[in-house]
């Protein structure tokens, strides 16, 4: 019997080294964001879509006040870049396309430099391979032409020879907000040369503020021969 009660004993003693004492409950774990950070995620995309539909406000009121034959003008002008030939746009589009799965294949950019912002030079580069004219600008502290800068292709009233200004984005337009900049695709989307993982990604910049809430404002520019 005593043989008996030392077993018990030890075994209970074995056991209860692996348990969790009986007055401290056992830890809940959670995976995921706790209601806290749920809570503060959705207020920031509340945030952002306000910030959104104040921008879409402000843009409506400004429209409203421009007279109706500035108007006319502006929607006759859209029409007639509508209404251009799509080709060489969808040259850019496929030309930027395949530049981009050779960079997630490879997982590399030519157009990568180091503390460097190329993203100009992507979309010049793109541009000049389609076959259109090659863009270029005078600049205040240059004596030759040079690629247009990233704040000249954002910049609405900045002439840039053969791309015009439009409203109605499509495949093979650029896309900048004068910090960035990138080729439209298909399906609202753009691809650009990222600085942050040094390779040619695609998504919906330019498109999509609530998912790039530092976009801003985002000018559209289509080749016009």
């Amino acid at each position: 019997m005593g043989s008996d009660s030392g077993s018990q004993g030890s075994g209970s003693g074995s056991g209860s080294g692996s348990a969790v004492p009986a007055d401290k409950p056992v830890p809940h774990i959670v995976y995921g964001p706790n209601a806290e950070q749920l809570k503060k995620g959705k207020e920031l995309k509340k945030q952002l879509e306000d910030e959104a539909n104040e921008r879409a406000r402000k843009w409506k009121a400004s429209y409203d006040a421009i007279p109706n034959a500035a108007k006319k003008a502006v929607i006759e002008t859209q029409k007639h870049l509508d209404a251009l030939d799509p080709s060489i746009g969808k040259q850019i589009e496929s030309l930027a396309m395949s530049y981009w799965q050779g960079s997630q294949a490879t997982r590399r950019s030519p157009w990568y430099e180091p503390g460097v912002n190329t993203c100009n030079i992507l979309v010049f580069d793109v541009i000049f391979e389609s076959g259109a004219p090659a863009p270029l600008v005078m600049h205040l502290y240059r004596t030759n032409p040079i690629k247009p800068l990233t704040e000249h292709w954002g910049n609405p009233n900045f002439k840039i020879d053969h791309w015009e200004v439009v409203t109605n984005p499509r495949p093979g337009d650029v896309a900048s907000n004068g910090h960035h900049m990138a080729v439209v695709i298909t399906g609202n989307e753009t691809i650009w040369q990222s600085s942050t993982t040094h390779l040619i990604e695609k998504g919906d910049w330019g498109f999509n503020p609530i998912n790039h809430p530092d976009q801003g404002t985002v000018v559209f520019r289509r080749y016009v021969p």
